[in-house]
């Protein structure tokens, strides 16, 4: 009778004693990631303001030799599940061009031309499948960008203004992301918005 009373406040001390420190781990809620992108959506598009077809008066103005640094961005994302996190992203990207004036039938270089995009998004992630090392992903973003367009022109054809901003609607749908790692990661998404067609980043949870 006695053996088994000491075993049984053994088995109950080791019980006791192991379950705080299970209890005890804890999570990480928070994820910071960094990261580039290509073919934005300004890039397939061509999204900016009318401003670029009225700064040159007395012809038509066209954009050649189009080209664009990508995409840089910066998200902070607050898990509220084990599956589902929520946040913020802010994202930068620049085009520039040659604006080429066309006065009856010759067309001219009249200068060159440069839209910065500046870019809020509120964020939503769904984990759909996780293992220790490796979680696949879709996220769905939408906001705003701001748009800062800026023209150089010879000044022979008298420009109306130099530089003009706009506002137009910002998003990013990614429907399949792939993250590896554990505290610091390594991701890589594929998606369209303005974050990139293809993107690639590091990441960290705290």
């Amino acid at each position: 009778m006695k053996s088994l009373t000491a075993f049984l406040l053994c088995l109950f001390f080791a019980v006791f004693t192991v379950l705080p420190s299970g209890a005890q781990e804890i999570q990480p809620n928070n994820r910071i990631s960094a990261g580039a992108g290509v073919l934005t959506a300004p890039d397939l598009f061509e999204i900016t303001s009318s401003f670029i077809t009225i700064v040159i008066s007395g012809g038509t103005v066209t954009s050649e030799n189009v080209s664009s640094t990508g995409a840089a961005f910066l998200n902070y994302d607050h898990q509220l599940s084990s599956s589902v996190s929520v946040g913020m992203g802010l994202t930068y990207s620049r085009m520039t061009r040659d604006l080429m004036l066309k006065i009856a039938d010759e067309e001219v270089k009249a200068g060159t031309g440069s839209s910065d995009y500046y870019c809020f998004m509120g964020r939503f992630n769904h984990t759909w499948l996780r293992s220790e090392w490796v979680r696949l992903y879709y996220t769905a973003a939408f906001g705003f960008t701001i748009i800062h367009d800026k023209a150089d022109i010879d000044a022979k054809y008298k420009p109306v203004d130099n530089s003009d901003n706009s506002f137009h609607v910002a998003f990013q749908v990614t429907p399949f992301g792939i993250e590896v790692g554990k505290t610091f990661s390594v991701f890589a998404e594929g998606g369209l918005g303005y974050n990139g067609l293809i993107a690639a980043g590091l990441s960290y949870k705290f």
